[in-house]
């Protein structure tokens, strides 16, 4: 994904600031031919990390419709946020101390839309979030991946893509992390086309992007 909206050079990453002079996190602010980006910092976001480490070009459109599952405190919601800028991302977060803070992220970045819900419980956003065209997602539960089929069934439309942060440790902690990827790879690819994964070894212990489309 090369695009005004995301630049890169060999070890960083920016995004193009919806919100000129403010940063979410304590991210630089720079300014390329006048115009403020975003530091995108790997070491704490999963997707600029699997960015950093592969240059999947992601054909996603500026009014791209996300439904982001375990979106904490926002702080890859609001780069998403820079790359959509006429998108709408259906943030789903569960514990209420980082829903607080998102619901502050969304006063100004209007194409977030905070849902306080346990993702697990579909029904219970059902009539809140529509067909997306991705679902990214970023949970520490043991019963991640079926829960990562049930909103892709739900939620994902035609021709619609899904980015999986696995965090491996949170499945089974008492197995190899290389046992349970294998394990993951294989339900996995039950539900889903599997285009590409990766490590994130460099940036994140025990984690791997999972980059899927449904069969």
């Amino acid at each position: 994904m090369n695009n005004k909206f995301l630049i890169r050079d060999k070890e960083s990453l920016y995004t193009l600031n919806l919100v000129p002079g403010h940063s979410v996190y304590g991210e630089k602010l720079v300014k390329f031919n006048e115009v403020e980006y975003r530091f995108w910092n790997p070491y704490r976001s999963k997707l600029a990390s699997l960015l950093m480490l592969k240059n999947i070009d992601f054909q996603w459109k500026k009014d791209e419709i996300v439904l982001y599952l375990g979106a904490s405190t926002g702080t890859t919601v609001s780069h998403i946020s820079d790359l959509i800028p006429q998108g709408q991302i259906y943030a789903i977060e569960f514990s209420k101390e980082p829903f607080i803070k998102l619901l502050g992220l969304a006063k100004s970045r209007k194409n977030i839309f905070p849902i306080l819900a346990d993702a697990e419980k579909i029904e219970n956003y059902f009539s809140l979030v529509p067909k997306v065209d991705l679902i990214y997602q970023d949970i520490a539960q043991p019963n991640q991946v079926d829960i990562l089929i049930k909103n892709s069934q739900t939620y994902l439309g035609n021709k619609g893509e899904v980015i999986f942060m696995a965090k491996l440790m949170s499945i089974d902690s008492s197995k190899n992390p290389s046992e349970i990827a294998k394990k993951v790879e294989e339900s996995l690819d039950k539900t889903f086309i599997i285009k590409d994964k990766v490590s994130l070894e460099k940036y994140e212990k025990d984690h791997y992007a999972f980059y899927l489309s449904l069969k």
